[in-house]
């Protein structure tokens, strides 16, 4: 039974309590969509000291967009790193400058650092400018692609408008394969997500990409504005965080199944039977969100772990859990 992978996007943006208490508008801004075909992330953190960076973040990420979502062919074919960065780079300052005229401010004022992620079948492009952190999950680790970008002196950053922003601009391209999603997070937020004296992502990342996956949009999206309000936001900065993730739609299409749609998908004739399976592989689930070793998972379920093992491998089959060094987790 074969099943479709597809993306789940979100992403949030909340103003820094200084910047509310000052009445300034939230500097950080975040986008995800799909055009032509290219799913596309991008998180742009507006500079501090720039009057109307708010603006710049906003240019910056739908000029990214429009340009990769009509060029990810050719972008991504191109052997030449450095001019696919200048182009994109050109495009972005070519916005800004239209953006400047229209409020009649410097370009300067619209500086914004600038990390984004574009998804076409299964290949990737990542472009990161300035702070902040780009991460990814795969094969159920998480790593960074790309650390905040300090520039020439510590305590500092690139922009957009900075006159070096194409020396310090980072560039990555692949194939899919293994990876279940990417993370952009602002600087603000990274004070809770990223630890700077190791270089690595909270955990708690892989969690919220799988809820991402599992949990309707507009009630994850209202889990992640409660969860920046009670924990995120102790920072004065603002913060904000974009994620596209892969789900598994044999999965999901399971858990919106019937009772007697269940049956036929167990092939069986006893309703008996398939309802007590029914109720042992949602146990299962449910316990599965994190990745488990028979083990665990039996002293979570309490099942003997032979007859386990035989649930666990069956549902591997159908696709519902997969297992990775020794561990089983869901798809």
């Amino acid at each position: 039974m074969g099943y479709v992978i597809m993306w789940h996007m979100l992403d949030y943006a909340q103003a820094g309590r200084s910047h509310c208490r000052k009445n300034i508008p939230c500097q950080d801004k975040t986008v995800s969509c799909c055009m032509n075909g290219v799913h596309l992330l991008g998180l742009a953190d507006g500079a501090g000291s720039a009057k109307f960076s708010h603006f710049g973040a906003e240019t910056a990420l739908q000029a990214t967009c429009d340009y990769i979502a009509n060029n990810f062919e050719r972008i991504f074919n191109e052997t030449d790193g450095v001019q696919v960065k200048k182009n994109i780079l050109t495009r972005i300052l070519e916005a800004l400058r239209q953006k400047a005229e229209q409020l009649n401010c410097s370009i300067k004022d619209l500086a914004s650092t600038l990390l984004f992620v574009a998804i076409k079948n299964n290949r990737f492009l990542l472009f990161h400018i300035g702070d902040g952190v780009i991460g990814y999950w795969k094969n159920d680790s998480l790593k960074v692609a790309s650390k905040p970008e300090t520039g020439e002196f510590s305590n500092t950053t690139v922009f957009t408008t900075s006159s070096k922003a194409l020396l310090y601009m980072k560039l990555f391209k692949g194939n899919i394969e293994n990876i279940h999603g990417f993370v952009l997070i602002s600087d603000g937020a990274a004070e809770s997500f990223y630890q700077k004296r190791t270089g690595q992502l909270a955990p708690v990342i892989v969690r919220i990409m799988r809820k991402v996956c599992l949990v309707e949009h507009g009630e994850m999206l209202q889990l992640l504005k409660d969860s920046f309000q009670l924990v995120v936001n102790n920072t004065q900065d603002d913060c904000s965080i974009a994620i596209i993730a892969q789900y598994n739609e044999e999965l999901e299409r399971f858990l919106s199944m019937n009772f007697w749609q269940q049956m036929r998908y167990f092939n069986m004739n006893n309703k008996r039977r398939a309802k007590k399976k029914y109720s042992l592989w949602m146990k299962i689930i449910k316990y599965l969100n994190e990745p488990k070793t028979v083990q665990q998972t039996a002293q979570c379920v309490y099942l003997k772990k032979k007859y386990l093992r035989k649930q666990l491998f069956l549902m591997a089959k159908m696709q519902l859990v997969k297992k990775m060094n020794n561990k089983f987790h869901l798809r």
